[in-house]
């Protein structure tokens, strides 16, 4: 693990200290609870709600994926002001009524809060895409172009025929 480190014998024990610390971590609360579940509840039923949730969360993670993805694009544009106004229309006007319905009114609960969670997020990654999509690239392309162009000192300007011939 720590070849080509300096020290490597002290790197690769302090990296095998800290993945043991990690599955320590990870298995001590989840053998918790399991004893907890075995013992005081039906763990069939579990299960079965379980496997009933299983495709939402494969949904949430693509979902979850994806609006990374096109809010950190937001962000790298400078839009950060579009993104909030997404952010909060699609969170608390169309998530959490989605949520509320689905959830207290329709009685599915965790299920529908879920669900109605996910509607948001799929609405903000879908209008953010859109914004993405309708951006007009090229002009933006052409002005930093030219900045670039005219800013350029006379003993630069082989790099920047390098650089003109990539673009």
């Amino acid at each position: 693990m720590g070849g080509l480190m300096p020290k490597s014998t002290r790197t690769a024990s302090i990296l095998a200290m800290c993945v043991n610390t990690q599955e320590i971590g990870y298995i001590w609360p989840e053998c918790c609870a399991r004893v907890l579940i075995d013992s005081s509840s039906n763990y069939a039923v579990l299960i079965e709600d379980f496997a009933s949730m299983t495709p939402l969360l494969a949904v949430s993670i693509v979902l979850d994926s994806l609006q990374g993805v096109f809010s950190g694009v937001a962000r790298g544009c400078g839009w950060q002001h579009f993104a909030v106004y997404v952010n909060l229309g699609a969170f608390y006007i169309t998530g959490m009524t989605i949520s509320g319905l689905l959830g207290f009114v329709l009685k599915r609960y965790a299920k529908g809060l879920w669900i109605g969670f996910y509607c948001g997020l799929f609405f903000q990654a879908s209008t953010l895409l859109l914004i993405t999509q309708l951006k007009k690239w090229k002009s933006d392309f052409q002005y930093f172009k030219s900045i670039f162009t005219n800013a350029v000192k006379p003993e630069t300007q082989m790099r920047v025929s390098l650089v003109r011939f990539w673009l």
